[in-house]
């Protein structure tokens, strides 16, 4: 999937189409903009995405004491910028272009975090 393909299909979904930037990733096509995420899987076994999708119940059934505490989301922003930090010294170095492009963006108040619905 390339740029036009992803705008397009957020414009034929009635989203708004902004300025999209493409995240590294060496198994999916993904396209982001400020409120939305196009991710198309290119490497791998169909089915992937919709098996990645559920995670996030999965973990919370699993470990539930993750989620119950109070400040999710200070915790997953803490998770973000460790996950970020490790990537900072990836071997492959496009990961660690998008490490250090997304945790200025962390630092700045922009987190996925706060893109997908918490606070910054």
């Amino acid at each position: 999937m390339d740029q036009v393909q992803a705008t397009s299909l957020l414009s034929d979904l009635g989203l708004p189409v902004g300025p999209v930037e493409r995240p590294y990733s060496n198994s999916n096509a993904v396209w982001m903009t400020s409120t939305h995420v196009v991710r198309s899987h290119i490497v791998g076994p169909p089915g992937r995405l919709v098996h990645e999708a559920n995670a996030p119940g999965w973990l919370e059934e699993a470990y539930p004491e993750l989620f119950g505490r109070s400040n999710l989301e200070q915790r997953l922003r803490l998770y973000e910028l460790v996950a970020l930090s490790v990537g900072l010294r990836h071997a492959v170095p496009g990961v660690r272009v998008y490490s250090e492009k997304r945790l200025a963006d962390v630092l700045g108040g922009r987190s996925h975090v706060s893109m997908f619905g918490g606070s910054t």
